[in-house]
Parts: structure tokens; C-alpha cells; sequence
């Protein structure tokens, strides 16, 4: 199989081919399909005119929507190495959608509120050390805890897009996998 450069790689960049069994299949680009993601989750039709959420709340509607969108029972949840294998970038998540930052025992909340995902603190800080290490997030020391808010928006942003392209590159993977292997 023949695969692009490396930086078309990282760009999550695809170039179309067919053979000669897929004659006739129509086909998305991972480009495409990113961008019809991104338009309907910027075309939210929602209405939430005089509704104040709560900074923890964001990060549920996001979660909950998406859930709806792609038709999933409600009691879908991701699976705990899913969660472990993303943490840093679910992290950025859940601080860039609290304006005002968050501290570590929040985001470990939100974890187990959002994806039931109960993680030690030995799993949680190292990973907040990291992105602060990395330039991505800010800390502020208070008197008894620290309070991250994102401090690099282009490298969060840029992590994020990243993260999303190739987790939905291998979504459709597995998707035209199991539709050949449920037509064999």
C-alpha cells in the first residue's frame, strides 16, 4: 500500500484511490468527511437564548450531542484505554471549555462525570505536567491547589484537529473493514 508523505500523514491529508473491488463504492475523502463534521457541528440549530450553563456543563452538551448525533443509545460510554490513550487531549478539552481555567480535582470530575472514567492522580497531573511542559496550558498557583487554563490556542487547536483526523481516519477504517468482512 502506498501512503503519502509524513507530513501529509500528520495533516491527516488522504489521497483517493480505488481498486478494482471497490468499482462502483462511493467514496469520502478523510478531508471531505472532516469538513462536513466541522460544518454541522458549527450549524449547532440549538436553542440556548437566556440558558446559562455551568463551565462543567459544556463539556457534557458537547458529549451528549454527539452521542445523539451519531445515534448511539445514551448508555454508550468509551472505553476506559480509549480514555487513558486521549487523555491529554480530552484534557485540552475540558480546560478550553472552561473560560476561566479548572483545577485538577475538576477535570478528574469531569472524567468520571462525562466518560465514567475513575483515574488516579498518578494518571491525571502527570499528563497536566506535560501539557505544560509542552507550552499548551498555563498554570496559576492559588493557595492550596493549581488552576490550568490553556495557554497556546493555535497548539491546542492544532493538537485537537490533529487528535480528531486520526481517530476519524481509523473510524472509517474499521467502518469498511466490517462492511467486507459482513459481505463475505
Amino acid at each position: 500500500m502506498r501512503r503519502g508523505s509524513d507530513a501529509d500523514s500528520e495533516r491527516g491529508v488522504t489521497r483517493a484511490s480505488t481498486s478494482a473491488g471497490d468499482a462502483g463504492e462511493s467514496q469520502v475523502s478523510l478531508e471531505t468527511l472532516l469538513a462536513d463534521v466541522t460544518e454541522e457541528t458549527v450549524t449547532d440549530d440549538r436553542d440556548t437564548t437566556g440558558v446559562r450553563l455551568l463551565p462543567e456543563q459544556d463539556a457534557e452538551v458537547v458529549y451528549d450531542e454527539v452521542i445523539d448525533r451519531l445515534g448511539f443509545d445514551s448508555a454508550f460510554m468509551l472505553e476506559d484505554a480509549i480514555i487513558k490513550d486521549n487523555l491529554s487531549e480530552l484534557l485540552l478539552v475540558l480546560i478550553a471549555l472552561r473560560e476561566d481555567g479548572t483545577h485538577g480535582k475538576a477535570l478528574k470530575q469531569d472524567l468520571a462525570t462525562l466518560f465514567d472514567a475513575h483515574l488516579s492522580p498518578g494518571t491525571v497531573y502527570p499528563a497536566l505536567h506535560a501539557l505544560e511542559e509542552a507550552g499548551a496550558l498555563e498554570v496559576q498557583e492559588l493557595v492550596q491547589t493549581k488552576q490550568y487554563v490553556v495557554d497556546d490556542k493555535a497548539m491546542t487547536t492544532e493538537k485537537l484537529r490533529r487528535a480528531m483526523r486520526q481517530h476519524l481516519a481509523l473510524g472509517m477504517v474499521f467502518a469498511d473493514a466490517l462492511a467486507r468482512v459482513e459481505r463475505e
